[in-house]
């Protein structure tokens, strides 16, 4: 079994197997702001209470399927935590162009599918997303139609590109050189074109298409 690492009782904490990089697991701890215990798979597959003593009291706990997993490992693993925990959450890794596979996870409720070698900042917007209730599915697992700008010029795909990294206005402004006001312009726009209404819609939208 790996090593679990253990929060405070005041920590959430999320359950993870398979591979996952040190960076992304930081990632992971920065975007759910809980601590990840790493389980080995076959343990938690074979002890579905592992999972509910580990996330506790926590009525929608994130189950993390990483790399190194075969699919019957991986739906072994997540049968096992959703009887254990009917409303857990699930995020998976995959090899990227495997639309079957995705598809397959999509109908088994998964709530953020996301290619191996996703970097860090990419990773931490998913999870931030998907923490709103929303799907995120990345555009090289899944099956979607040729790229699209959405309109967007290229000043406003660098703004885009900023807000899904998390920047707030006024870093967005600092990295660009611009004013603050001009980056309320053209995120004004954005919104406009992509047709969202805030900034989680927009990270969504960009997960999307091409940008």
């Amino acid at each position: 079994m790996n090593r679990i690492q253990r929060g405070t009782p005041q920590e959430r904490t999320v359950v993870g197997t398979g591979h996952w990089p040190h960076e992304l697991r930081a990632a992971v701890e920065d975007a759910l702001r809980a601590c990840l215990a790493e389980v080995d798979a076959d343990h938690l597959a074979g002890h579905p209470e592992s999972f509910a003593r580990l996330t506790g009291a926590q009525t929608d706990p994130w189950l993390l399927l990483g790399t190194g997993l075969t699919d019957g490992q991986a739906v072994a693993v997540a049968d096992s935590a959703c009887s254990a925990v009917p409303a857990c959450r699930i995020a998976v890794l995959g090899p990227p162009g495997d639309e079957a596979r995705t598809e397959r996870w999509m109908r088994r409720g998964c709530d953020v599918y996301l290619a191996e070698g996703i970097s860090a900042d990419r990773l931490t917007t998913a999870l931030t997303v998907a923490s709103s209730g929303l799907l995120v599915i990345d555009r090289h697992c899944r099956r979607s139609p040729a790229a699209r700008s959405h309109g967007l010029s290229r000043r406003e795909r660098q703004v885009l590109a900023l807000l899904c990294a998390g920047l707030s206005n006024a870093d967005m402004a600092a990295s660009l050189h611009v004013s603050r006001r001009t980056v309320e312009f053209h995120l004004t726009r954005i919104f406009g074109k992509l047709g969202v209404t805030n900034r989680v819609e927009a990270a969504l939208r960009a997960y999307e298409a091409e940008w």
